[in-house]
């Protein structure tokens, strides 16, 4: 059963998504900002989780943040930021890996598909890189997905 760990520091959001993934068949850990979800990982065994999911902007540590130290900790989780805010989005600059993302709102539905494209895409890293307007296109389609 893969494994994932979701950091929203919106409760309602985050019972929902969590729910939604759970549902979906995923072992789910919560946590409501970046240093709740350092202290939750200190229970992780060496493995780690599969899957990051984590909010872009939160009180106290960025989404950017949390997955550089995530990641530092088990380079093989791979990390999906979520944001409702465009304007957050370059604060993922790294220069390496890949980017993955999506934007708030969204449905169960897309939110099941993007998780699955994410763990089973051999080419997304733990590392995101956001390298500007252009690349990707995600920017435009914040809130066109409703939850």
């Amino acid at each position: 059963r893969e494994s994932l760990m979701l950091v929203e520091d919106e409760e309602s959001v985050r019972k929902v998504v969590a729910q939604a993934l759970r549902g979906l068949g995923y072992q789910v850990m919560e946590a409501a900002n970046g240093r709740a979800a350092l202290d939750l990982s200190d229970l992780l065994g060496p493995d780690g989780v599969d899957l990051l999911i984590t909010d872009v902007i939160m009180p106290g540590m960025s989404g950017r943040d949390l997955a550089d130290e995530f990641t530092s900790r088990w380079p093989d989780t791979k990390v999906l930021f979520v944001s409702g805010y465009a304007d957050g989005l370059g604060d993922l600059a790294t220069g390496d890996g890949k980017f993955t993302y999506m934007g708030k709102p969204f449905t169960p539905n897309a939110l099941s598909a993007k998780v699955r494209e994410v763990l089973n895409n051999p080419e997304v890293e733990a590392k995101s890189a956001w390298r500007g307007p252009a690349d990707p296109p995600m920017a435009r389609m914040i809130g066109m997905v409703r939850i």
